[in-house]
């Protein structure tokens, strides 16, 4: 017998490739479960949404528009009485706070019903004859408006806000200018020179 030492044998590929195909579908079972247990999503994460637009979740809305935003991108109206765009009556009303400063404006005077309704041009007002009187009058489609001048106050004129109407200037006492109103809505007007006293009114027609 010979006294040389057995050397071990060594594993066979064979043995290796197996063990690794092994571990490597293990490996490939545990990303499948870690996939289905993880969450759907993040929120605030940033999502395609349908018709290809991006969008985020959380405080977005469809198709990434904010949620203060109503239908179609449209801004909300800003309150009860206070639609944008729509003029209001009242002290603080209107463009631009439109009575705030007229001091003989009591509240709208109701003359629906009449064919001709005057209002008085250099009345008693905002520290002298710089009034409109009265100031804000509501009346019925198709009525007159007369405005006739007092000859106090210096040269005065009518000018609608929306440029629908307006007078020459004058200070001639009795002058008067008319305008008929055929179309249902809130006009604005005002004393070209006197408009930062206050000498503004309007008409509303119903």
């Amino acid at each position: 017998m010979s006294d040389r030492p057995r050397s071990s044998p060594e594993p066979s590929d064979s043995g290796t490739y197996r063990r690794r195909s092994v571990l490597a579908g293990f490996v490939a079972v545990l990303g499948t479960i870690a996939g289905c247990t993880a969450p759907p999503g993040v929120p605030g994460e940033r999502q395609r949404t349908p018709g290809g637009q991006q969008g985020t979740r959380g405080p977005m809305g469809p198709g990434g528009q904010q949620s203060p935003m109503g239908p179609g991108g449209q801004q909300s109206p800003r309150g009860p009485g206070g639609t944008r765009g729509t003029p209001q009556f009242g002290r603080a009303g209107g463009p631009a706070g439109w009575f705030a400063d007229v001091d003989n404006f009591r509240g709208v005077e109701d003359r629906t019903g009449q064919a001709t309704v005057t209002v008085r041009v250099g009345a008693d007002g905002n520290g002298g004859d710089f009034a409109f009187e009265p100031p804000a009058i509501r009346v019925t489609r198709g009525t007159t408006v007369v405005w006739r001048w007092t000859g106090l106050g210096g040269a005065h004129d009518v000018a609608a806000l929306d440029g629908s109407f307006r007078s020459r200037l004058t200070a001639d006492a009795g002058f008067a200018f008319e305008h008929p109103f055929d179309r249902v809505g809130r006009f604005h007007y005002y004393c070209t020179p006197h408009r930062s006293l206050g000498m503004k009114g309007v008409v509303s027609v119903a």
